[in-house]
């Protein structure tokens, strides 16, 4: 489900306010929550319910903001609201109903996002930057049944041990990745944003509600730098004295400004196969490349992250913190080109469309997914499908429209 809605305010300039208001499974059994986690509840002068930092308060309190100054008359922009609610589930759909609601909101001049959080509750951050991620299964399998391994043991390869040896040549003690270029092309520190790290290394040894006392290099290995994280493993058949035929594992990439997912996503497959390769076994490996999302890197220096910030700053009388999150959220980069640096000023509809069509072609994250063989997968092709189904649907209804973006 895609919510849209719009207040009207006095001025000609869009704000585009997106978020989310579906969430993952809440585990209760240890009754740690206290209360029903789908029930909210009150207590302390907190709400405590799932959800209610990721990211239902957050959507309440925009809402609650925009209707305050519209109601006081002094909403001077028009805020658009763009709520989903498949973002911890992949938004199937998202991008084609975007794609197709698109005229309406053809002139953008900035995105809001309010998924992200702050380092405590006495001091206010902006989010300026997000990695991207990769996510990839690795299997190893033969075309034999489970064996039992009394019998077979020893005598056999076995596709458990052969991914147990090549995850085991991702990473080291150290934490450093092992992939040959991993590292390649990690956008290098400036000056500029080294120094924004000070004040907040200097809250963390201050601050009454952080959690830790966090280095500078901590931070940056959390927030700004490449890393890979096996997820979990799975066997044909969870059975303490038999031999799986197959065993997959879930690996994730994240993916730091200025690295390509087509490099990563190559030097991933090639390592994984040249460890496999060493382990002599019989069995047969496979990489697939299950999705992908670009990192998100804000500019600081525009005059939309300057009147935030002084805005924040004037309501908490306060300096506030410019933070990165090591997280991602692909909706972030794909919203970003239907913003003013993209579009432009785009006046007339016919240039609109073919703007439109610019961007879509031209789309980087596309690219790279296709390059890896992303797009051949059934459930893509269908979507790809729908998505040029809306192309030609934007281009017949945009014309009936055009008053909307005048």
């Amino acid at each position: 489900m895609l919510i849209l809605f719009l207040y009207k305010g006095d001025g000609t300039v869009r704000v585009w306010i997106y978020d989310h208001y579906d969430v993952i499974a809440a585990e209760n059994e240890n009754n740690l929550w206290g209360t029903d986690p789908f029930n909210m509840t009150g207590r302390n002068g907190y709400l405590y319910g799932r959800g209610t930092s990721d990211n239902k308060g957050p959507i309440l309190a925009s809402i609650f903001a925009v209707n305050e100054l519209l109601k006081e008359g002094l909403l001077d922009v028009n805020a658009i609201f763009l709520i989903e609610s498949e973002e911890e589930s992949g938004r199937v759909g998202f991008y084609e109903a975007v794609i197709l609601l698109l005229c309406p909101l053809m002139y953008v001049y900035i995105c809001v996002y309010s998924n992200s959080y702050w380092l405590g509750e006495d001091v206010p951050c902006i989010t300026y930057g997000l990695r991207g991620v990769i996510h990839a299964t690795v299997s190893i399998s033969n075309k034999r049944a489970d064996l039992h391994s009394g019998i077979e043991g020893g005598a056999v390869s076995e596709p458990l041990i052969d991914l147990i040896h090549v995850l085991g040549k991702l990473v080291d003690n150290n934490k450093k990745v092992l992939i040959p270029g991993f590292y390649d092309n990690v956008s290098p520190m400036t000056e500029a944003e080294e120094k924004l790290y000070d004040p907040i290394v200097e809250w963390t040894q201050t601050s009454e509600t952080a959690r830790s006392n966090k280095l500078k290099q901590q931070l940056m290995a959390r927030w700004r730098y490449s890393t890979l994280t096996v997820h979990k493993i799975d066997v044909s058949i969870n059975n303490p004295t038999l031999i799986p035929r197959n065993a997959k594992a879930a690996v994730s990439m994240r993916v730091a400004p200025d690295q390509a997912i087509t490099d990563i996503c190559a030097q991933f497959e090639q390592y994984v196969k040249n460890v496999f390769a060493q382990c002599n076994s019989d069995n047969r490996i496979s990489i697939t490349i299950e999705s992908a999302a670009e990192y998100w890197l804000g500019d600081l220096k525009s005059k939309y992250f300057k009147a935030v910030a002084n805005a924040i700053a004037d309501e908490w009388n306060m300096k506030l913190l410019y933070i990165r999150e090591g997280g991602s959220i692909p909706a972030v980069r794909w919203l970003d080109p239907y913003g003013a640096r993209s579009i432009g000023s785009v006046s007339n509809p016919n240039t609109a469309y073919r703007r439109l069509n610019s961007i879509l072609t031209q789309n980087n994250v596309c690219k790279e997914l296709r390059a890896n063989r992303y797009f051949g997968k059934p459930h893509v092709t269908r979507r790809r499908k729908n998505i040029e189904r809306n192309r030609k649907l934007f281009g017949a209804m945009i014309g009936k429209k055009a008053a909307l973006i005048k």
